[in-house]
């Protein structure tokens, strides 16, 4: 057995610091059987899930994430160490070089003639404590405390990255938020993590562009705000860092894209595989399913982009129709709606998409009250508010990827009106859009000209 480990029960052990065996025996001893029963399952996934258990002790508010290593999930994956000790191992550098993280616990392996079956790792529950992701949706969130938040993790990225952690998924919901006061941000989930020597600064830009990605919504000044504490030396270098992230983001929207066109093609939380009439396609659940409930209810679409509804239909739909000559054409479509949709709402809610004869449709959700740019074209006062969004939404897509003038017209580009008499754009057109290596140029200058193409 390894220096430090302890087995009960067939899993093996290994305690975070300042945990003794005497403390914490008795609690893990009890955590199989409580996860099958008085644990509370705040996530399921496939492979993963996660357990608030509160303990027989006084005190133990415990959080426990369970990973599984059951069938498919690969022999050489099972011979490897386990996430959880990963977890465990990194929290204890980083508190090595002097940054706050909820330490585990625990960290336990549960292997079976050497193969890794399950991997537990347990944290304290912190009161009071929320993630940054969900804080930032908050609305009722003060301008003065978006501030704050955007300059806290601005410095901390700084210090993380300073001590050579890489994280594939440096997301928002991988940051803790304790609000007593100023905010502090304590950094979590480290299960895809690595500690580097030295962090190159192209991984730091992916890095920033992958936080920058979920945050989408998050106004240019929040995003200045961030990068001038993340620099911390003046304009100049947020400037710089600016560009570096601008230049990674194409690369982070493409891996996101090919990621979707797994997931959202398959039976899981968020999608799922459905049948309508005689189509076969996928939908988001619940959303999803009740549209093409509706859809079948007599809920008849027109042309591209043309507005469906129905008197029974709570909410109206939007029906974007295109050929289908295969199925890989239809899931990059769908994965390209979830992306724009994620990104800042550059398109419409996508709740299903359906495929048959040669056909695919892909329903939308549209924002109360949007109209396409075509529906706008005799009304001078709001068309000129009009082509300032549509034109901002070409130059934020064309910074992501290239888009296809073949696939923009007035009807594909819907307008959502804002207070003010301003309007945010979205488009209607799955299809025009593909992430990646962005065409050569400035983005501005080609969103015009792509904008005065769709108009001729």
């Amino acid at each position: 057995m390894d220096e430090g480990a302890l087995e009960i029960a067939g899993v093996r052990w290994w305690l975070g610091p300042g945990g003794s065996p005497e403390s914490l025996a008795p609690l893990l001893a009890r955590l199989p059987a409580a996860l099958g029963g008085e644990a509370l399952a705040l996530k399921r996934g496939r492979r993963k899930e996660l357990y608030r258990w509160i303990g027989p002790a006084p005190g133990h508010d415990l959080l426990v994430k369970v990973s599984r290593y059951e069938r498919g999930a690969g022999w050489l994956r099972s011979l490897r160490g386990s996430k959880a000790r990963r977890e465990l191992a990194i929290a204890r550098g980083l508190a090595a070089r002097g940054l706050a993280t909820p330490l585990p616990l625990a960290a336990g392996e549960l292997r079976r003639r050497g193969r890794l079956r399950a991997c537990y790792l347990v944290v304290a529950r912190l009161d009071g404590a929320v993630d940054l992701a969900a804080l930032w949706r908050d609305a009722a969130l003060a301008p003065r405390e978006r501030r704050e938040l955007a300059s806290a993790l601005g410095t901390l990225a700084q210090r993380l990255h300073a001590a050579g952690l890489h994280q594939p998924d440096f997301a928002p919901n991988n940051f803790l938020v304790l609000r007593a006061g100023a905010p502090e941000l304590l950094p979590v989930d480290f299960e895809r993590a690595r500690l580097c020597r030295v962090l190159p600064r192209a991984a730091r830009a992916r890095m920033l562009a992958t936080l920058g990605a979920h945050l989408a919504q998050a106004s240019a000044a929040a995003r200045w705000r961030f990068l001038r504490a993340y620099a911390g030396s003046g304009p100049g270098s947020a400037r710089d860092w600016w560009r570096r992230v601008a230049r990674a983001a194409p690369g982070v929207a493409a891996a996101e894209w090919k990621h979707l066109r797994r997931t959202s093609t398959r039976d899981g939380r968020s999608f799922c595989a459905v049948t309508w009439g005689g189509w076969r396609g996928w939908a988001r659940r619940d959303p999803g399913l009740d549209a093409l409930a509706r859809a079948n209810a007599g809920l008849a679409a027109g042309g591209p982009g043309r507005r469906a509804a129905g008197a029974k239909a709570r909410a109206e739909l939007l029906c974007w129709r295109g050929p289908d000559p295969g199925g890989p054409r239809a899931r990059a479509a769908w994965a390209a709606a979830q992306l724009l949709w994620t990104r800042g709402r550059l398109a419409p809610e996508p709740l299903a998409l359906v495929r048959g004869a040669g056909e695919a449709r892909l329903w939308w959700r549209p924002e109360p009250g949007a109209r396409s740019l075509a529906e706008l074209a005799g009304q001078t006062a709001e068309r000129a508010a009009a082509l300032r969004a549509a034109s901002v939404l070409l130059a934020r897509l064309l910074g992501l990827g290239r888009v296809s003038p073949r696939g923009l017209s007035p009807g594909s580009l819907l307008l959502a009106p804002l207070p003010g008499g301003r309007f945010s754009a979205q488009l209607l057109d799955p299809e025009a859009f593909r992430p990646g290596t962005p065409a050569p140029g400035s983005p501005r200058r080609g969103a015009r000209e792509l904008l005065a193409a769709a108009l001729s």
